[in-house]
């Protein structure tokens, strides 16, 4: 480490890539790790795992995957296009499962899910900050986010084409978001302190529970 990545890696299908703790990436150009089969990513508090993206990089990208295959945590992601990317064209290539992310920071970074991105993403004691969330989907097709007890400082969260799905933000600090929701959507903000913050888009259903 660290490990300097010079071309597009792919993780086939049955197969598992193991990144250990304290190990560093850096990308150096437009390319990605696809994810067909499964990666896990564990650092640790006292040896976290450093991705550093490059241009138009795409650090992980999810394709036909069973996210639950997967787990992600104490590893931050910095200058990605796309720190973390579900699904592609064709709809045929969507994901399943849940992914757990947690411990994690994402800067200067996009997440990704494509209409067939597919699965779910979970996020838990993360700091995300200048990174912006783009989730569409068509028909049952896209991915549903749930964020708990973490911190967004300058991102967006926007939604494309996508139908009725849940968006969940629980006990978190939102500074300086701006919410772009399209379509019939339903973002659930509980427990939150938000501030600084816009909300702006087409009909869509909104809550904000406070207990």
């Amino acid at each position: 480490s660290p490990y300097i990545l010079t071309g597009d890696v792919q993780i086939p299908e049955n197969v598992l890539l193991t990144v250990e703790a304290g190990v560093e990436v850096n990308f150096t150009g437009d390319f990605e790790i696809l994810v067909i089969g499964a990666i896990h990513s564990r650092g640790t508090k006292e040896l976290p795992i450093n991705i550093t993206g490059k241009d138009s990089s795409t650090t992980l990208h999810f394709q036909e995957a069973n996210l639950s295959f997967s787990a992600i945590k104490y590893t931050n992601f910095d200058n990605s296009e796309y720190a973390i990317r579900l699904g592609a064209v064709p709809f045929s290539k969507t994901n399943s499962g849940s992914l757990l992310i947690n411990n994690s920071v994402i800067t200067d970074s996009t997440v990704y899910a494509e209409e067939s991105g597919g699965g779910e993403l979970i996020f838990d004691k993360f700091l995300f900050v200048d990174t912006d969330f783009n989730v569409g989907g068509m028909d049952g097709w896209g991915s549903a986010i749930t964020f708990y007890n973490g911190e967004f400082k300058n991102t967006k969260f926007s939604t494309f084409r996508q139908q009725s799905k849940m968006f969940v933000f629980d006990n978190c600090l939102i500074d300086g978001m701006k919410f772009a929701v399209n379509y019939k959507n339903q973002i659930d903000i509980r427990k939150c302190i938000v501030r600084n913050s816009s909300f702006t888009g087409s009909p869509s259903h909104l809550w904000f529970n406070i207990n």
